[in-house]
């Protein structure tokens, strides 16, 4: 337990790539701060690809709900994820 607390103690020192391989073991707290790590960036991004913010948010929950419901065949880096950011 006491990794756990250290780990998400201060969530903005945590590497993107230390968050992926939690969700990848079932952390849902890993899949949490991802979610609120990149949301908001990832609907502004996407308000500059299409109109209509409820759509671009809607895509965005999409590929969320695609993480978590494959965390467990998620590949070891999140190499895509950001080169998609």
């Amino acid at each position: 337990m006491y990794f756990l607390e250290k780990i998400w103690s201060n969530i903005h020192e945590i590497s993107d790539s230390t968050l992926w391989n939690q969700i990848r073991s079932g952390k849902d707290e890993a899949f949490t701060y991802l979610f609120e790590r990149y949301y908001a960036t990832l609907v502004n991004y996407g308000k500059t690809l299409m109109t209509g913010e409820d759509r671009v948010k809607d895509c965005v929950q999409e590929v969320f709900i695609d993480i978590w419901t494959h965390q467990f065949k998620l590949c070891n880096q999140m190499v895509l994820f950001i080169q998609f950011l």
